[in-house]
């Protein structure tokens, strides 16, 4: 058998395993289809996502998939920071891979653009917009100012810190050791009389109340400043 022969002989053994092998899923593949998913996926933020993928060795090969690669994440509640993208071949014989990413994504957070003492009633002057990183942000964090302004600090605020729901509480409506007018409404029959606030208390909470007049404790609920009322 001549040269040529068996230069033609030795490609077409060679064929089906290099047709094989161009029909294996790649390394490649895999990580543009963990890309294309990241990427595309809506995290309610107007910022571009950050992306980091783990590299994968390039020498991996899976089993060819007829059809497009599925992308997901691993937890469906981390979807931001360090978590996992899983990658489905989904067949009659289906495969699937994690692959590690990082995902930053930001969104603007609401938070003291000046020092906030605290008790202080919270006015939209005392609160601007901060770029946040999502991962960084706890549960709780507000990303619109109207839904704080009129709440009162829990606690002081410094300058740029994230304000969460736990920083703040309604304000007092009546507090210890103020003067406070008593109602007593049923039907038309109203009637009023003068006491000193026991506690603090916001709009709806019980506080007790001392009737100036009689002396005696009452168990009122606060509905507006310096007023609460009690049953008839």
């Amino acid at each position: 058998m001549n040269t040529f022969k068996l230069v033609l002989l030795f490609a077409a053994l060679l064929m089906p395993l290099a047709q094989s092998r161009a029909k294996d899923t790649t390394a490649q593949a895999i990580q543009d289809a963990v890309e294309s998913f990241v990427t595309q996926y809506d995290y309610g933020s107007n910022y571009p996502v950050e992306l980091g993928i783990k590299p994968l060795d390039k020498r991996l090969r899976l089993r060819a998939c007829p059809v497009p690669l599925q992308a997901r994440f691993r937890d469906p509640q981390r979807v931001s920071g360090n978590t996992h993208v899983q990658v489905d071949c989904a067949t009659d014989t289906p495969w699937k891979m994690h692959v590690a990413v990082t995902v930053r994504v930001w969104t603007d957070a609401v938070v003291a653009a000046q020092p906030i003492a605290r008790g202080a009633t919270v006015s939209e002057d005392d609160l601007r917009y901060l770029k946040v990183e999502k991962s960084q942000l706890y549960h709780g964090h507000f990303t619109d100012i109207k839904d704080v302004v009129g709440l009162a600090a829990a606690m002081p605020l410094r300058n740029d810190q994230v304000v969460n729901s736990r920083h703040l509480r309604a304000p007092y409506l009546v507090n210890k050791g103020q003067r406070v007018t008593i109602l007593a409404i049923s039907g038309n029959i109203a009637i009023r009389a003068n006491g000193t606030a026991m506690a603090n208390a916001s709009r709806g909470q019980s506080v007790t109340v001392r009737n100036t007049d009689s002396g005696r404790m009452v168990d009122a609920v606060a509905v507006d400043t310096a007023t609460v009322r009690v049953p008839l």
